[in-house]
C-alpha cells in the first residue's frame, strides 16, 4: 500500500538508512545530501500515489450514502491534520502536509507531484 511506503520504514539491506525513519523521508533527505555536496538537483518533483484506505472507498463503484459521504470526507487523509483516517490506519495522515515539512527541512527546491489515485468509480459524483 501507498500508506506503507510514505510512513513506514523499508524493510531492505540494499539500501543504508536509519530504520525510524519513513523510507520517502529518507529519500528526500538523500536528495538534499547530495545536492549540499555536488550542488546539482537530481529532482525537481517527488511524487506520490494516494488510494485511500477506507473500506469501498478506493477502486469500488459502491454508491450507498455512507461510502459517498467517507468517499468524500476521506480527501482530508490528504490534508487535515486533525483528521482521524477512518481506515486500518486510526489516526492523522495529513500526508501532504508531512511532505511539505520534509522538503522544506531538506530538499526546499522540490515540488510535490500526485501523479496516480482513486476515489472509485469516476462516474460517481463523489469520485475521482
Amino acid at each position: 500500500a501507498t500508506f506503507s511506503l510514505l510512513w513506514m520504514a523499508a524493510k531492505t539491506d540494499m539500501i543504508e538508512k536509519p530504520q525510524d525513519m519513513p523510507l520517502l523521508k529518507w529519500y528526500i533527505y538523500k536528495n538534499g545530501e547530495h545536492f549540499e555536496s555536488t550542488g546539482i538537483q537530481l529532482l525537481d518533483y517527488v511524487d506520490i500515489h494516494y488510494y485511500p484506505q477506507e473500506t469501498g472507498v478506493s477502486l469500488s463503484s459502491k454508491d450507498d450514502v455512507l461510502t459517498l459521504i467517507m468517499r468524500l470526507q476521506s480527501t482530508r487523509g490528504l490534508w487535515d491534520q486533525t483528521y482521524i483516517d477512518q481506515s486500518w490506519i486510526s489516526k492523522p495522515i495529513a500526508v501532504l502536509p508531512q511532505l511539505q515539512a520534509w522538503i522544506k527541512q531538506y530538499a526546499p527546491w522540490m515540488s510535490i507531484s500526485v501523479s496516480e489515485y482513486n476515489w472509485g468509480d469516476d462516474s460517481l459524483v463523489s469520485a475521482a
